[in-house]
């Protein structure tokens, strides 16, 4: 399987990063009128603080992080959502008290911020143009890039990076099939036409015609071009 980020990469692109810097938190974190009237839907103080956590990632991050994961979310994200709720910051230990909170959140902030999932529909639409940029470039990493951008574009939640990567390597195989089939026709099916004219006169059958009959093991086209000669 194509494996396009080495191992300390990978940690990197599949994890909240550690460091995130006033312009961030500002530009992603801010908690805004209407998602002070989504949060009012949340009950309790964990809750609440739970699930504007979700609504950062999903706006910085362009995918939803597992539950593992937000166990890790940095401090400074959890005081700056904290600071503007007036909620104490232990509150986020015990998000979610229940799994199928954090499930329900999730759903709700797809649709709060007009996002969905990436299900097969999705993929496909992905594979699609990946094969379009694939026949521009064919460098596994640009197609990664232009992945997560096209995903963000379209704000599909993305997905993880082995989906992303078994995208790319059929998105790159296709390409160069298309290539190939474009040549054929744009090249080599004029010249065999051209072909087929010359020896139009001589009752001999046209070349594509020989071809097919050649594999089908018939040695008869063959030996009609060779008598002709």
């Amino acid at each position: 399987p194509l494996k396009i980020l080495t191992d300390p990469e990978r940690q990197t692109f599949s994890a909240i990063p550690s460091d995130p810097d006033e312009p961030i938190l500002w530009r992603y974190f801010v908690i805004r009128r209407e998602d002070e009237r989504l949060s009012r839907q949340a009950r309790g103080p964990h809750n609440k603080l739970g699930l504007t956590h979700q609504l950062g990632w999903l706006r910085w991050l362009g995918r939803q992080p597992s539950l593992e994961e937000a166990r890790a979310c940095p401090a400074a994200i959890t005081a700056y959502l904290a600071d503007q709720l007036n909620i104490a910051l232990d509150q986020f230990k015990v998000y979610p008290r229940e799994r199928d909170t954090w499930g329900h959140h999730r759903e709700l902030v797809r649709h709060h911020l007009g996002w969905r999932e990436c299900g097969e529909e999705e993929r496909q639409r992905l594979l699609v143009w990946l094969i379009e940029q694939a026949q521009q470039h064919d460098r596994p990493r640009g197609l990664l890039q232009d992945a997560v951008a096209f995903l963000r574009r379209e704000k599909i939640v993305r997905p993880g990076l082995t989906t992303l990567e078994r995208l790319i390597a059929q998105s790159r195989t296709e390409a160069q099939g298309q290539i190939e089939r474009d040549i054929h026709q744009r090249l080599l099916r004029p010249q065999l036409r051209e072909l087929d004219a010359l020896i139009a006169t001589t009752g001999v059958p046209p070349i594509e015609d020989v071809g097919q009959r050649v594999g089908r093991g018939d040695p008869a086209p063959v030996v009609g071009v060779v008598d002709h000669r």
